[in-house]
């Protein structure tokens, strides 16, 4: 596994323009589409990335990196803040959508797809370790839209990611996100990691911050679409797509392994809307989710979130968890102060297919649709040591907000 430094991020970029099947990303107007390369031989490691439409971030995900800051700091900041004043505006856009490479051995893969505006995709690592140990290391994703939005008709395909597979590898470990709406986040998901975080503080904060005015206006979506991989091995896989608005997919451990012995390890994901809306119309095409299979064992986290200010968090599948004399904590929470009047919102709803697997199965799987909904807290196949030290997941929703002459279905 490569160390993160100058020369390696070149050598990496190069291999994979130089790979027998090579890449290709494009945005032409008409959408925006990524699809990986192959690689008949050897291990594979890879990220496909395709947004479409305005500040989407896909922040600090490493794939398959060695970090080494004990004693040090390591930090990564994404921000977007929109504060534009759109009238009379007509915005369609062709979707965004990533088909994952295969391999014929090990396959390490990132595939994401987002289109709408604000979505966040961030501080997931996949395959990667991390020596931490007495240092400090944070990641910070944030989104802010104060815009106003007047007669206003917003018009998208959808999102699409579609795993990658591979035909004879050992390993298949795979994170696929396909976000479309505004303001969803798809964050610090780690999946198939080693981290050492002993006497050290490791951090990762996701928020958004919606006080947007939104006076008639017509948002139409595609929905988002998500497909596992497959793999003649052990597979490792996470699948996510979400529709809608600030919704939360964060800190979810899949086949980790996490030593914060006498440190602290802290997720924080929260939402807060304050938005105006006067007889505004949102259509969409939910959310769908289809797992991945494998031919020997597979741990894969599912989920499809449809709607606003869901909650699926701090669930760990199949991960080790020792913090003995350490702390670990998630907090995920949102808060609805938004207030809106004659306005509609229509959606198809949201659906998971789990995988299939001829030896051993560890799986969560969850849809939810609607509005403030938690799934929370749930360890599946998960081994946590906490002795003198304190470990808690805490999931909180506030709705305080004012509905006049509404309708959602």
């Amino acid at each position: 596994m490569p160390r993160i430094g100058r020369a390696t991020l070149v050598a990496l970029a190069v291999a994979g323009l130089a790979s027998a099947g090579p890449g290709v990303a494009f945005a032409d107007g008409h959408g925006a589409t990524a699809s990986g390369g192959t690689s008949p031989a050897g291990r594979f490691f890879q990220q496909n990335t395709a947004q479409e439409s305005k500040q989407n971030n896909t922040c600090a995900n490493l794939d398959a990196t060695a970090i080494d800051v004990a004693g040090g700091r390591s930090e990564s900041r994404c921000a977007s803040h929109d504060s534009s004043v759109n009238k009379r505006v007509l915005a369609k856009g062709g979707g965004a959508h990533t088909a994952g490479g295969s391999s014929g051995a090990d396959l390490l893969q990132q595939n994401t797809a987002q289109e709408g505006r604000q979505n966040n995709d961030c501080a997931h690592s996949n395959g990667s370790v991390f020596d931490v140990e007495g240092s400090r290391v944070e990641s910070h994703c944030g989104t802010y839209d104060s815009s106003g939005n007047h007669h206003t008709l917003t018009e998208g395909s959808g999102a699409h990611a579609t795993g990658g597979g591979s035909a004879a590898g050992i390993v298949a470990a795979q994170q696929n996100a396909a976000q479309e709406g505004g303001q969803n986040n798809t964050c610090d998901h780690l999946d198939g990691n080693g981290i050492n975080a002993s006497g050290s503080s490791a951090e990762s904060r996701c928020t958004t911050h919606d006080r947007s005015l939104n006076h008639r206006t017509l948002t139409r979506s595609g929905g988002a679409h998500t497909a596992g991989g497959g793999a003649a091995g052990f597979v490792t896989q996470q699948n996510t797509a979400q529709e809608g608005r600030q919704n939360n997919a964060c800190a979810n451990l899949n086949s980790s392994n996490i030593d914060a012995e006498g440190g602290r390890v802290e997720s924080h994901c929260a939402g807060t809307d304050r938005s105006r809306n006067h007889h505004t119309l949102t259509k969409s095409n939910g959310a769908h989710t289809t797992g991945g299979s494998a031919s020997a064992e597979l741990f894969q986290q599912n989920t499809s979130q449809e709607g606003r200010q869901n909650n699926a968090c701090a669930n760990p599948n199949s991960s080790v968890i020792g913090v003995d004399g350490g702390r670990v904590e998630s907090h995920c929470t949102h808060h609805d102060r938004s207030r809106s009047v004659g306005s509609a919102e229509v959606s198809d709803g949201a659906d998971v297919e789990g995988g299939s697997s001829t030896a051993s199965l560890f799986q969560q799987s969850t849809a939810q649709e609607g509005r403030q909904n938690n799934a929370c807290g749930n360890p599946n196949n998960a081994t946590v040591s906490a002795f003198g030290a304190r470990s808690r997941a805490h999931c909180q929703t506030v709705d305080t907000s004012k509905t006049i002459a509404s309708v959602h279905r």
